[in-house]
């Protein structure tokens, strides 16, 4: 039987599950940042931007892309880490995943738009978090519109602000993509929020199912990066 009117935000890791669900594109778990990791954070600004990428199978290689973090602030982040990987690979079965550490302080996806990938599991440890839109709040059609001001672009693609999300820090998000099998026109729209002006910084873990490559020949924006 289908089910109907599943909820995007989910009150368990378990239930993340759910964004293997047809109808789903989207799942948000809401938990606080676990304290001994917001403590080890504390003096993130300090730090210079940087991101690390690559295909994680192993502890190994997250204490990799981690490094850059310094020693105690990996050490506490690495048990987030894998427990995340555990779950998203769970997902994905056998396939492939990318993982990817990124400390940043600019404007990076700015356009609202969907990622040419399966899925992505994204984790802002630090900063604002990511915006997304549930699938009613957007008009798809101008996802792939010529566009040269991004203001009057993202105002066609939501025309209500209102119906806006935002990750907070801490959050476990699960994006479905348009290469998703059987999703092809209902990847979740996203995009980064801005925080060049304010000066901030964030801190993201991503690890993503692969999939084919952006088909908007407009685009300037590189999705499988996306944040």
């Amino acid at each position: 039987m289908r089910r109907v009117g599943l909820s995007p935000v989910v009150r368990s890791a378990d239930a993340l599950g759910q964004i293997l669900s047809p109808e789903q594109n989207v799942c948000l778990l809401r938990r606080p940042l676990p304290p001994e990791v917001e403590r080890a954070l504390v003096g993130l600004s300090e730090l210079e931007s940087f991101e690390r990428k690559r295909v994680v199978a192993s502890a190994a290689d997250l204490g990799w892309l981690a490094e850059p973090l310094g020693p105690e602030r990996a050490s506490a982040l690495l048990p987030e880490l894998g427990r995340w990987l555990t779950t998203f690979r769970d997902l994905c079965g056998e396939a492939p995943v990318t993982g990817h550490v990124v400390v940043t302080r600019q404007d990076d996806c700015r356009k609202y738009h969907v990622d040419w990938v399966g899925l992505r599991l994204i984790v802002t440890y630090a900063g604002p978090g990511t915006e997304w839109v549930p699938n009613e709040g957007v008009r798809r059609k101008s996802l792939q519109a010529p566009w040269r001001n991004l203001a009057s672009i993202n105002r066609r693609i939501v025309p209500d602000t209102g119906a806006v999300m935002t990750a907070r820090a801490g959050d476990v998000l699960i994006l479905k993509g348009e290469s998703y099998p059987g999703n092809s026109g209902r990847g979740a729209v996203h995009r980064s929020p801005p925080i060049a002006e304010s000066r901030g910084v964030r801190l993201l873990f991503k690890l993503t199912l692969p999939g084919a490559g952006c088909q908007d020949p407009h685009c300037t924006i590189e999705h499988a990066d996306a944040r």
